[in-house]
Order: structure tokens, then sequence, then C-alpha cells
């Protein structure tokens, strides 16, 4: 069976017919090497190669990248850190909003941390801490940084129980607080005046606690202030609040147990 290989070579403009090359390889080349053995194979490689090259004017193949497929396609500085971009990303980002509650100690009320964004989208407003998930990090792991990192709070996070339950979802009853927990997910799309989407974020909602319930937050990071509030007072701050965040803390209150 006579095996035909053909390589078309692009010429500034596009294919043409004058660099396009065809290769054949007879049944009798094949059957001396063996069909499909090593050395056909790598003379029929060898063959493509210098086609490639001569169509190139000269210039040989390039290497193979040991870069990913995805690092190949976006070779430039700007282009690998289009994902990350958060002004007119090109895809959505995965956000993390964090609901910390803890029970006063002395009037034993639940209260949660709420803070004001000091950078944009929601600069100025109230809100849950939280922020961007980064690679290789888990939501409950997201969560911990977050609150370390804009609240100077440590949330509590029983390593063990959490490799072996994973993420919990809503159970009958309310759940323990022995590490983060994600309980909902919302939109948050901010768009410019010609309706284009500035910034948008898929943020998931995860509830958590800390080690130490006596703690005060410290605002850092981008936000300008860091309090907690009982949760029964968030309807009243709700013209603050960015939109959700009331219905979802007191919704956090009821589905979980606050120690």
């Amino acid at each position: 069976m006579l095996a035909i290989w053909r390589v078309a070579a692009l010429s500034g403009a596009g294919l043409t017919a004058s660099t396009r090359m065809t290769f054949e390889m007879s049944s009798l080349a094949s059957r001396t090497c063996g069909l499909g053995s090593v050395s056909s194979f790598t003379s029929a490689t060898a063959a493509l190669g210098r086609a490639w090259a001569l169509g190139r004017g000269g210039r040989t193949p390039p290497a193979p990248s040991a870069e990913s497929p995805r690092r190949q396609l976006a070779s430039s500085p700007e282009e690998r850190s289009e994902g990350t971009r958060r002004e007119y990303p090109p895809v959505p980002r995965v956000g993390v909003g964090v609901v910390v509650l803890r029970r006063n100690p002395d009037s034993r009320e639940v209260e949660v941390i709420v803070v004001r964004r000091g950078k944009p989208p929601a600069q100025g407003m109230l809100s849950f801490p939280g922020g961007g998930q980064e690679i290789g990090e888990t939501m409950a792991e997201c969560a911990v940084r977050e609150i370390r990192e804009e609240c100077g709070i440590e949330l509590k996070f029983d390593r063990d129980g959490y490799a072996q339950l994973g993420s919990r979802t809503a159970l009958d009853g309310p759940q323990p607080l022995d590490f983060p927990v994600p309980f909902a997910c919302v939109d948050a799309i901010f768009r410019d005046d010609e309706g284009r989407p500035r910034f948008h974020y898929t943020i998931v909602e995860v509830a958590g606690t800390p080690m130490d319930p006596r703690a005060e937050p410290r605002a850092a990071d981008d936000v300008d202030e860091a309090f907690w509030v009982p949760v029964s007072r968030l309807p009243e701050l709700h013209a603050q609040l960015n939109p959700h965040c009331s219905r979802l803390g007191v919704e956090a209150a009821e589905r979980f147990v606050v120690p």
C-alpha cells in the first residue's frame, strides 16, 4: 500500500501551491523496515522535518516546548496575566466571601465581621471580608488567608477533618464550624457606563469562626474598616451593604453552630 505524506508550508499570506510538497513512501520500504517500525517512522519524520525547513526558507522546525499548551498560547507577560486581570477580565474570576461568626463573649449575641472596602469595585461600601482564590488553594485555605490578611484574625481550621470530609454542604440541622464551610454562591458583576463588565466575580460564600472569640478585627490590606456587627442588625445596614450580605449573614447564623 502506498503511504502519502503531505506537508504544506506557509508563506506570508498563507498556503501557496509553490510551497506544497508531497512525499511518498512505498509499501516496499514499509515492508523492508517493518510496517510501523521505529526506523520507518524516524525516516518519515526526518523527511517531514526537511520539507518543513525548505518551505520555511531553510529554518529548522521549532523545538517542542516544555510549557503547557495554555502557556504556549499565552507567550507574552501581558497575555499570561490576562486570566488574573481584575478589570475587564477575559473570564469571570472566582472570589471567596467569608462570613465570620462568633457568639459575643459578654452578650452571647451572634455577631459577624463586616468590612468597609478601600478599593474598587465596591470602594466605600460595607461587605464581608474575602478576596480572589489563588491557584492550588482550597476554598477553606483562601478563607483563612483572606481573614488573616484583611482582619488579622485566625479562623478555626481542623485540617484533618477538612481533608477527610472535604467541603461539606447543607445538612439537616445546624452544622459545626470546625473549618470554613462553603454554603452559598452569588454573582458580582459591575458594569461601566457603556454596559461592559468591568469586574466580574463568581463568589463562593464560606462560613467560619475565629479561634479566639474575643479577638477584635484590625483593618489591613484593601479594607479601611473592620468590626463585629450583631447579625440581628444587618437588615438595618442593608443600604450600606453589598447586595445579598444581609440575607447571607442571617442564613449562616441559622445554618451553623456558633460557639
